[in-house]
């Protein structure tokens, strides 16, 4: 029902609710990988099928992709405003030791909000990020892997006809790392439209969606928050 409301409220030509949304979602009081699943990711995937089906045009998603990044933006921060005010012993990661992980785009991937997401929903499950190469500038990322002992690189890729040139940047990303256990995750649409071609670019893991990458990410350094 809710996921339903939402779809109307982020394609709507009136302002967003955002503060009364987040406030609804916050009082289900569940784990932020529960809302992820049940709301947030079905919200974005009722968006996807009203483009698919010619039911909003260009500015109706552009419009709807934004108040989604905000959406997600604004639950993560209610989430880790609850978590800060919590004991040590309920607290999302209680100790000091947290995994890191890299996060960039393959040039010409400009799914922004699908990096985002990621981005939210590993900092919420404990992980520390940081992000490179905004504008697919792979050199900056290589240079921050050079420099400082990541646990994992997440690279995004847009679509599946690059596959030859993620292989690449893999490799390079292996060669560069200070960390030589440096694990490597692909993923974004081009990965979950046919996730049989990255098969073979070296990744030590692919992931269809964020929850999934952070599981496998999880089982693949060791790390729980």
């Amino acid at each position: 029902m809710i996921v339903s409301r939402l779809t109307q409220d982020v394609l709507s030509p009136q302002e967003m609710r955002l503060d009364g949304i987040v406030a609804e979602i916050m009082a289900f009081d569940r784990p932020f990988l529960e809302v992820y699943r049940s709301v947030l990711m079905p919200l974005c995937a009722c968006v996807r099928g009203r483009w698919s089906r010619e039911e909003a045009t260009f500015l109706d998603i552009t419009l709807a992709s934004g108040r989604i990044a905000l959406l997600f933006n604004s639950v993560s921060q209610a989430y880790a405003e609850r978590h800060l005010m919590m004991s040590d012993g309920e607290a999302i990661n209680p100790g000091e030791a947290e995994a890191r992980m890299l996060l960039a785009r393959m040039p010409g991937d400009n799914h922004a909000l699908g990096l985002q997401i990621v981005e939210s929903v590993f900092r919420q499950s404990g992980w520390q990020v940081s992000r490179a190469g905004e504008n697919g500038d792979l050199d900056a990322c290589f240079g921050e892997l050079q420099r400082d002992p990541f646990d994992l690189f997440g690279l995004s890729v847009g679509i599946s006809a690059i596959a030859g040139d993620v292989a690449t940047a893999v490799e390079r990303a292996r060669a560069v790392s200070c960390n030589p256990d440096l694990k490597i995750c692909v993923g974004g649409a081009g990965v979950a439209a046919a996730p049989f071609v990255f098969d073979a670019v070296g990744a030590d893991f692919l992931a269809t969606d964020a929850a999934e990458g952070v599981e496998l990410a999880n089982a693949a350094v060791g790390f729980h928050a």
